[in-house]
């Protein structure tokens, strides 16, 4: 190489946009494949710009040739380049056969990719010998030989197409084509295609979840247990930053490793141990609160790092999940996590003076971030520790509902409830969705990482699940819905991502004005959409990862961010997209990190807090002119009334899994003509339990059947007889009587516990409560779902002191003895 091109490459390398020509798909048949053009121009660390990749008569983009090495997706090992104009007969590919990359045994070719079974053809063509017995050699496709003795000359003839087809299936994520043995000359090929022929889903999931695991498992410092904020996707980066909640999500990652068996538990535990030693020293933290950014090699507070109220509670989720993982192996990597979960003083962050808003409680927030020094943002006084707040709060609904459970379960200094109650539900209603509008997919799908709020209600009626997933449909809507057409059935995901320029938005459905739709998608929104939209988000991914995996696919993972109609794709790899994704393929696979999570102790205090403790919730099947709620206050004088046409359903989440025999139903004067009553255990497979064909011509109706064990109870409506389904109440319960049960018990309210569940009951039974003494405490009545809640206080809203309690069902002879402990 001479100077004046080296120098081009090394500028090359330096220019901050990745910008290609035109961001083609790999086929446009829509074949799930991989065309390589053997002996093209080398191309430098990153991928080159789509001019130099050639498309056949057939619209099909046949790569240039990439050493492995450079991005570890696909590409040669040693060999030299070679050309030829000789015309090729026998093909209209004729540039690909006019390209060879020729060498010993060293030579051969790696593609990862994901375990299925393959198609792979291999294209020669002799262009310099012309006689037989001058270039003879053996090929092995995945170690299996498939040619012995090959001789291009000998089969077809000089400048002649060569073409060989074979079927191989890749274990090990990658395959390989070698050539064992050199007899004459030098081994030559021209191209390799490789076509999927039956890669299902998971192993696509499995490999580009164990792809980005790399980005973690190779960056993450073994010193200090450190991760990398993001590292470009296109070469080898220095650097020396670790941050904050990417390590946090990183200690989750290395417990997804270990349950899938990517690496041992003893050093996912150990790399765990070394992230918790760099955070734990009193200078690495404000009020118990980490710094964002650590240098990564040495955990040094960097320069001019802050303290993140996100960043923190990302840290604080992912270290527990990775905890509660990792419990039974070693406890006192759990304890080390508590300890620091309970040196967060979550009150610091509190309003910190609002301009004109009210500091009396009712209004409270929490802030945003502090440093030390202030600035033009950093503008709010602290004195203790002295340094300022940046005058933002999490006040509306977004990433708000994260900090927001993570500061109300917090085991020592939790803030109120009323901090959750008071964020700001902005509702809109797009593409025929009612939702919470925070635009960007990632503002409500990192909540659900961690906490389980599938069928489970707020105070104000609220299933943040279903509408986070009503979030991701509105935005897939919005992609399919742009005037332009920059976007594809399968090509969508508005969210936190770099676009053109190389400036980071959050883009999302308008209105946003952080990130207005320009043709930006952010590939890894889709693996972070698959427990929300699987179907859709499944297609997305499989769309996007064959068919601009030369665009987006780098060393770590996909890029944050790409434009096709813009010839944009971002030239970095995000962590915390890496780990974020890592987890949400996982909880769609498996449901294990958001499982171990849900079980400690954090996420029971903060769900039992605001009332989201796993009770009873419901869910319908679209805007409907009264509630769905109606139908299970205990009110007859309320209704859910449907929307006027069919089908129309109404379920109901009973907490717990029930044994269920019998349904009631109040109708108003508009009952169904025909109608199914439906269980299941998972919300998502339904098992009719009774039918109603023709209608009793009663107000109420009771439908009974056999027993059945149930976590979802469903009315199925097929054939209204007016405007609309409308019901009073619905009750699922037994004929028999389930016996009482209460939980927690002990009841130990110090502990976080806010009230013990009596259970078990009939709807609107009453349970009088007793000192063991016989001296009456309280009494309570149940709601329609059988359940009673008891929060520790007499009538006259005294706390009881620590004792034994006898509860006891009125009109019966059930008792249950409840244990109280201050």
């Amino acid at each position: 190489m001479n100077h004046p091109f080296k120098f081009l490459v090394y500028l090359l390398l330096l220019l901050p946009p990745w910008v290609c020509a035109e961001l083609s798909v790999s086929s446009r048949s829509g074949e799930e494949v991989w065309r390589l053009d053997c002996g093209t121009e080398n191309l430098p660390p990153f991928p080159q710009d789509t001019t130099a990749h050639p498309s056949d008569s057939d619209g099909n983009l046949w790569l240039q040739d990439e050493l492995f090495s450079a991005n570890y997706r696909w590409g040669y090992d040693h060999g030299q380049r070679a050309s030829s104009s000789q015309v090729i007969v026998g093909s209209s590919r004729t540039f690909v056969y006019q390209t060879h990359r020729y060498g010993q045994t060293t030579m051969g070719y790696r593609l990862r990719l994901p375990n299925g079974l393959y198609q792979v053809k291999l294209l020669f063509a002799e262009t310099t010998h012309t006689m037989a017995g001058a270039r003879v050699f053996d090929v092995a496709v995945e170690g299996i030989p498939v040619l012995d003795d090959h001789d291009v000359f000998a089969h077809v003839g000089a400048d002649t197409a060569d073409d060989h087809v074979f079927g191989a299936v890749v274990t090990d994520e990658q395959l390989d084509i070698t050539f064992p043995e050199v007899k004459a000359d030098n081994a030559m090929i021209a191209g390799i295609e490789v076509k999927a022929v039956d890669v299902s889903d998971d192993s696509l999931l499995d490999f580009l979840e164990k792809r980005m695991y790399y980005y973690f498992a190779n960056h993450t410092s073994l010193t200090t247990g450190l991760t990398p904020v993001s590292l470009v996707n296109w070469m080898p980066e220095t650097y020396d930053e670790g941050g904050l909640a990417v390590s946090g999500l990183g200690m989750s990652v290395m417990a997804v490793a270990a349950s899938r068996g990517w690496i041992s538990a003893g050093e996912a535990m150990d790399r765990i141990k070394h992230t918790l030693a760099t955070i734990e020293p009193p200078s690495a933290r404000v009020r118990g609160f980490p710094y964002d950014r650590y240098v990564r090699d040495t955990g040094a507070v960097r320069a001019g790092a802050e303290v993140s109220s996100l960043e923190s509670a990302l840290f604080i989720v992912g270290a527990i999940q990775a905890g509660e993982y990792f419990r039974d192996a070693d406890p006192t990597i759990l304890q080390r996590i508590i300890n620091l979960d309970g040196g967060m003083e979550w009150t610091w962050w509190l309003n910190r003076a609002r301009a004109g808003i009210d500091d009396s409680g009712n209004n409270l927030a929490i802030a945003k971030s502090w440093r030390p020094t202030g600035d033009a943002d950093f503008v709010i006084p602290s004195a203790d520790p002295a340094g300022f707040f940046r005058a933002e709060w999490w006040e509306d609904y977004s990433e708000t509902l994260l900090v927001d459970l993570a500061a109300v379960g917090a085991p020592t200094v939790p803030v109120p409830a009323s901090v959750f109650l008071n964020m700001g539900r902005p509702w809109l209603s797009l593409f025929n969705e009612d939702v919470l509008h925070a635009p960007a997919l990632s503002q409500n799908q990192y909540p659900h990482l961690f906490f389980d709020l599938r069928s489970r209600q707020d105070s104000y009626g609220i299933d943040y699940f279903e509408m986070a997933r009503r979030a991701t449909e509105v935005n897939r809507r919005a992609c399919l819905a742009d005037p332009s057409g920059r976007y594809s059935p399968d090509r969508w995901g508005l969210s936190g991502a770099y676009g053109p320029g190389d400036v980071y938005r959050l883009y999302g459905p308008e209105p946003n004005p952080n990130g207005v739709p320009d043709g930006t998608v952010d590939p890894n929104a889709a693996l972070l959409s698959l427990p929300l939209t699987p179907t859709e988000s499944m297609a997305a991914v499989r769309h996007m990862f064959f068919q601009y995996k030369h665009h987006i696919l780098g060393r770590h993972g996909f890029c944050d961010g790409f434009n096709v109609s813009q010839e944009y794709r971002a030239g970095r790899g995000d962590g915390l997209d890496y780990a974020a994704a890592i987890l949400a393929i996982e909880n769609y696979r498996t449901g294990m990190p958001r499982a171990r999570f849900m079980a400690s102790a954090h996420a029971q205090a903060a769900l039992s807090a605001i009332g989201m403790n796993g009770g009873p919730s419901v869910h319908h099947a679209s805007t409907a002119l009264q509630p769905p709620s109606f139908a299970f206050d205990n009110n007859p004088a309320t209704a859910w009334e449907s929307a006027e046409y069919d089908p129309q359903w109404l379920r109901v989440f009973l907490g717990s899994e029930r044994t269920i025999s019998r349904v009631r139903l109040e109708w108003t004067e508009a009952r169904p003509r025909r109608y199914k009553i439906q269980v299941s255990q998972d919300g998502e497979q339904w098992m009719t339990a009774a039918e109603q064909s023709g209608g009793s011509g009663a107000v109420l109706e009771t439908l009974r059947f056999d027993p059945v064990q149930a976590r979802y109870v469903r009315f199925y409506g097929e054939d209204r007889a007016g405007a609309a389904y409308v019901l009073r109440e619905m009750i699922a319960d037994t004929d028999g009587d389930t016996g009482v049960k209460a939980f927690p018990n002990p009841f130990r309210p110090s502990q976080g516990h806010r009230a013990v569940t009596i259970s078990g009951l009939l709807p609107g039974a009453r349970v009088n409560l007793y000192t063991f003494s016989g001296v009456p405490v309280r009494s309570l009545a149940a709601d329609a779902y059988g359940s009673a809640q008891w929060d520790g206080t007499t009538t006259s809203g005294d706390s009881v002191p620590s004792d034994v309690y006898i509860a006891r069902v009125d009109n019966t002879t059930q008792t249950l003895t409840l244990v109280v402990q201050r």
